[in-house]
């Protein structure tokens, strides 16, 4: 969702008339090195536990939520204090929405019959068979309306089912870098 949403804010600056590229370059974008530490942190777990490494793995599969929380915490914060741009503020909402049903359930649940749409085998049993460490279905997940409900049948790359976060995710990247080209900026 987000590559889409990159490539249509990319063709909409073709028919912004005062636009100055050169935004994208010096936008200055506060507490950058939150949203990196998060991404880190995102990127780190996913290798680790995707791996073995012993007692390294061990603890990062034991402690994955906690991570996982703190990363989308993180890229909160990191969008949140760029709130003159109203796009990154909506970026840092759907970043926010996305942690809270993993605050509660553990993982992010997903919807069994969006889920079964994607028809990707390889993934519907790893979260079927509870292997992921950030996914889940569940009978009576706490704050369903957040999580990953709605299938999305994709024109880059396979399907997926998305929350209302991603969603807002997405939106807010497009408006964001829309208005940072404009002539006058973010």
């Amino acid at each position: 969702m987000i590559l889409e949403a990159l490539i249509l804010a990319l063709i909409s600056m073709i028919f912004i008339r005062e636009k100055d590229l050169n935004n994208l370059i010096n936008f200055k974008f506060k507490r950058f090195y939150l949203a990196f530490i998060g991404i880190f942190i995102m990127v780190f777990i996913n290798f680790i536990t995707g791996r073995d490494f012993g007692s390294l793995t061990d603890f990062f599969v034991r402690n994955f939520t906690l991570f996982h929380i703190l990363s989308l915490l993180l890229i909160s914060i990191s969008f949140f204090s760029n709130y003159g741009n109203k796009g990154l503020l909506i970026c840092g909402l759907g970043t926010f929405l996305n942690a809270l049903p993993v605050m509660a359930n553990g993982k992010m649940p997903v919807s069994p019959s969006a889920l079964m749409k994607i028809e990707n085998e390889r993934i519907i049993k790893i979260i079927y068979m509870g292997a992921s460490l950030s996914h889940g279905v569940f009978d009576k997940a706490k704050l369903y309306f957040l999580s990953d409900f709605i299938y999305l049948k994709r024109f880059i790359g396979p399907s997926k089912v998305i929350s209302l976060g991603d969603i807002l995710i997405a939106l807010g990247l497009y408006i964001a870098l829309i208005i940072i080209v404009r002539k006058r900026g973010a």
